[in-house]
């Protein structure tokens, strides 16, 4: 019998590129052998939506042909997403009802991104993978997210489960013996693999990664070789590869753990980059209160300081500076500007800021490099970042008033500084809909004198120069007076205000600030697009903004209704 596997802290050793050949013998075998749910290395489509379109298609069955690798489609919206189904039957795709405001949750897969798989295989195996072996991150609008990407080959997964095999067995991990292969799996293997998969092992992945090693041996190999194969194929499975959402794959979708678990699995995912800890899947075991203990749970998550980067990420790229991409250059993430993010981000969630705060308060922070530049004083604090309070009639208001997105916006043409800014504030603030302009009629900007007048350009440059103007002030290079801000073709916020300030102060009151900031959380919780994203969920969150709720309190709700929904549905693949 095989012996269990104790891990222990993480051991932070980074696969290096090594004999590319040391496993080819197996590889055949492992695809052949791999549990089948998903097709491939695709992500799908919608996860909440509400459309008429999505309600309209959720009760049909779309079965597929019975028989190995059979194809199922799960009718989604305008769209539809097709997975191989399991061996020996279709799969059937049934919307269920939703317990807020009627729409519709569709279950399905969202491939790991590389910070994902990373934190996923650390906690499972105890070293770093190499993750520049795996396809970059995609982007669903300007949310980092794999969920929309197009089909990546297998070759870079399998090379990098290779090398993770090699490396860690049987340097860390064990060889099985192959004549005990179902004990080695289910016994030796379990917390690996139940670590990789992020739920209890069955019956079917003992025979599966049990017939990998069969296979190997029988083909000539030695134990080395098979169990490398074998945790090889593990990697490569779809329940690693990729995230379920609530009850996607669970048998039973009115099991209320198993919907609790998929909850806090994503959870963990949108706050963390990583799956739950300890404490959080401990909490979750065997407890009657799952609504309040995934509530509890929630607010720890957030206000733990691996939460930090990734709402800091959620900022930048909410705000059109893609944190991600500039964290490719190492400097960036040292920089005074990156530096002012993190501490806004651990301040607004510890002081539970209301969320009209990121737009239209006054408090800020400041990097003492940015000190003279910013014009607030010395600031509080003994760091090198300070609490700084900007003043009343600046533009320089919550997180528009930090350099970092200041900087974003400066254009080297002074000219076009105000197109920036008040598209900005127009398509990120109030999620106004600004068509982009005609390459024709670029080509051919030289030629206009004043955009706002001149009748090519005026129907969108009235909605953006005249707010844009008025945030000259956060130019040091900028010379006379700043210009008031006026907002054209607005419902709400329409109006002349005397400096961008105040602008900032009625755009963060605005029911249209409250649904813009609610839909875009929630297409980043969910990886949706913003078009996609469910109006009653928007309307419930809006309130919460409106009555001055904190991003902690919009976490913990979305994280509720979320769970009360998911248990709701009825998963499309049942899986093997």
């Amino acid at each position: 019998m095989g012996h269990a596997v104790a891990l222990t802290g993480p051991t932070v050793v980074t696969a290096k590129p090594r004999d590319r050949t040391r496993l080819a013998r197996s590889g055949l075998a492992i695809l052949a052998l791999l549990p089948a749910c998903t097709g491939g290395i695709e992500s799908g489509n919608a996860y909440p939506t509400g459309n008429d379109e999505q309600v309209a298609t959720s009760g049909t069955s779309t079965a597929g042909a019975g028989g190995s690798g059979g194809a199922a489609t799960t009718g989604n919206g305008a769209a539809a997403t097709t997975m191989g189904a399991s061996s020996g039957g279709g799969s059937s795709s049934n919307g269920g009802s939703s317990a807020s405001g009627g729409a519709v949750v569709v279950g399905e897969f969202t491939r790991l991104t590389r910070a994902e798989y990373r934190a996923t295989v650390v906690q499972a195996l105890g070293v770093t993978p190499d993750v520049n072996l795996l396809p970059e991150d995609g982007r669903v609008e300007h949310f980092t997210s794999n969920h929309e990407v197009t089909p990546d080959p297998v070759h870079p997964y399998l090379l990098a489960s290779e090398e993770l095999a090699a490396l860690v067995v049987p340097e860390s991990l064990p060889a099985c013996d192959p004549e005990d292969a179902a004990a080695c799996v289910g016994e030796t293997y379990a917390a690996v693999l139940e670590a990789l998969f992020r739920r209890e092992l069955v019956a079917a992945d003992t025979a599966t990664f049990g017939a990998v090693l069969e296979a190997v041996v029988a083909g000539g190999g030695a134990a080395d070789d098979a169990t490398r194969a074998m945790l090889a194929a593990a990697l490569l499975s779809p329940d690693f590869i990729y995230r379920a959402s609530p009850s996607a794959v669970d048998r039973d979708p009115a099991d209320a753990s198993n919907v609790a678990r998929r909850v806090a699995e994503r959870l963990s995912f949108v706050l963390w980059d990583a799956p739950p800890d300890a404490e959080l899947k401990q909490s979750l075991a065997g407890s009657d209160e799952l609504a309040d203990v995934l509530v509890a749970e929630t607010a720890r998550v957030t206000r733990d300081a691996r939460a930090v980067p990734v709402l800091a990420r959620f900022f930048g790229q909410w705000l059109d500076v893609d944190t991600d991409l500039r964290l490719e250059d190492e400097d960036f993430e040292s920089s005074p500007e990156y530096l002012e993010l993190l501490a806004f981000v651990e301040a607004a969630v510890a002081d539970e800021m209301p969320v009209r705060e990121f737009v239209g308060g006054t408090q800020g922070f400041a990097h003492r490099d940015n000190l003279e530049l910013y014009d607030v004083g010395e600031g509080e604090g003994s760091g090198d970042v300070v609490s700084v309070t900007f003043a009343d009639d600046s533009s320089r208001r919550g997180l528009l008033g930090h350099e970092l997105f200041a900087g974003s916006t400066r254009h080297p043409d002074h000219s076009r500084r105000e197109i920036f800014r008040g598209l900005l504030v127009r398509n990120a603030l109030l999620c106004d809909e600004i068509p982009p302009p005609d390459p024709e009629l670029v080509a051919l900007a030289g030629e206009v004198e004043d955009r706002t007048t001149d009748g090519r350009c005026r129907n969108c440059h009235l909605r953006l120069d005249p707010i844009g103007r008025a945030f000259a002030d956060l130019d040091p290079d900028h010379e006379g007076t700043v210009p008031e801000a006026e907002v054209i073709g607005h419902d709400e916020v329409e109006g002349t205000y005397a400096n961008a300030g105040l602008l900032l102060e009625a755009v963060a009151g605005s029911r249209a600030f409250a649904e813009c900031f609610s839909r875009q959380w929630l297409a980043f919780f969910f990886e949706q697009r913003l078009s996609s994203i469910d109006a009653g969920w928007v309307t419930s969150l809006a309130d919460r903004v409106q009555g001055g709720a904190s991003l902690g309190e919009l976490v913990e709700h979305t994280v509720g209704d979320l769970y009360i929904r998911s248990l709701t549905f009825v998963p499309w693949c049942e899986g093997s």
